[in-house]
């Protein structure tokens, strides 16, 4: 007969699930904030001056071998991500020209821009750093 380390059935639904050397498991009481080396040390969200935008050379553009001329590259997602921690602050799609425009962005903070090729035909690439800066 096979020596069992866990339960060969399920018991009791509606309450908590023994473990295999049985110590119950502990009960969650609460969250708590990370402290993240973000601008804030407490959470990821935006928390300064939101009305921000990258104003130069907003385009996608694709560029299928060496020798190849750049072309616009249409309906890339686009993602601005927060230099300092990660934080993926805007996302949207690249026009039928290449053009897109992040909005909502802190002002005077560090952003780089990520283009996907949601298709899969191309790589991802990454460029920057830009600053945003006050919208008009």
């Amino acid at each position: 007969m096979a020596n069992l380390a866990y339960p060969s059935s399920l018991v009791g639904l509606a309450g908590a699930v023994p473990s295999p050397n049985g110590v119950a498991p502990l009960a969650h009481i609460a969250a708590h904030p990370l402290g993240l080396v973000s601008g804030t040390g407490k959470n990821w969200l935006l928390t300064g001056n939101t009305s921000g935008t990258i104003s130069n050379n907003n385009r996608v553009m694709l560029k299928a071998d060496p020798s190849a001329p750049e072309l616009p590259f249409v309906g890339a997602r686009v993602r601005l991500h927060r230099l300092t921690d990660g934080y993926c602050a805007w996302q949207g799609q690249s026009d039928a020209q290449g053009y897109y425009w992040p909005t909502g962005l802190e002002v005077g903070v560090a952003y780089y821009p990520v283009a996907i090729d949601m298709s899969g035909a191309h790589e991802c690439d990454a460029a920057g750093p830009v600053v945003a800066t006050q919208a008009i």
